[in-house]
C-alpha cells in the first residue's frame, strides 16, 4: 500500500501512503464524504487515480437541500472519460443540476481536431479579481481566491 519517496541529499526517505479524497465543501468546513488508498502500481490490484476517483462518485447522493453539485478538479483528475460520467448523472436528477469545473490538459483536442494551447493562452494576471471569503474566529486573514 505504501511508496517511497524521492531520495534526498543526505539520503532521508519519505514513506507514505497516497488516496484519493472527496470532500465537500459547505460555508468555511470542507467535509470529507470518500477516501480510497492507491495501491501501487505494481500491486496485482492496482487502479489509476481517476478510476478511484470514479468509483467513489457513483455511490455518492448529496443530502436532499442541495440543489447544485458542482464536481472540480485539477488537471489529474480532469480525464473526459469522469467529467461525462458527472455531466451524465445531471438528467437523472431533475431535483438538482451536476456540473464540472476541472482543469484540461493543454494536449486536448476539440471535436474539430484543434489542440487546446492552440486556441488560447493563459489568462494575463492583471485581468484576475481577488475575492476574500471569511474570516473564521480566532484566525488573522480571511481565505483569498483569485477568480
Amino acid at each position: 500500500m505504501a511508496s517511497e519517496g524521492r531520495k534526498r541529499v543526505r539520503n532521508v526517505r519519505c514513506f507514505g501512503l497516497r488516496f484519493a479524497l472527496w470532500m465537500a465543501p459547505w460555508d468555511v468546513y470542507r467535509l470529507p464524504v470518500a477516501l480510497r488508498v492507491s495501491r501501487r502500481t505494481t500491486a496485482p490490484a492496482s487502479q489509476t487515480e481517476n478510476a478511484l476517483v470514479r468509483a467513489m462518485g457513483q455511490p455518492f447522493v448529496p443530502p436532499a437541500w442541495a440543489t447544485r453539485v458542482l464536481v472540480e478538479g485539477d488537471a489529474a483528475s480532469g480525464a473526459q472519460d469522469t467529467m461525462q460520467r458527472v455531466l451524465q448523472r445531471d438528467p437523472a436528477a431533475p431535483a438538482r443540476r451536476w456540473g464540472c469545473v476541472c482543469a484540461m490538459a493543454r494536449t486536448w483536442k476539440t471535436v474539430a481536431d484543434k489542440a487546446l494551447k492552440d486556441l488560447g493562452t493563459y489568462v494575463p494576471r492583471q485581468e484576475y479579481q481577488r475575492i476574500r471569503g471569511p474570516r473564521l474566529p480566532g484566525t488573522r486573514g480571511g481565505n483569498t481566491c483569485w477568480v
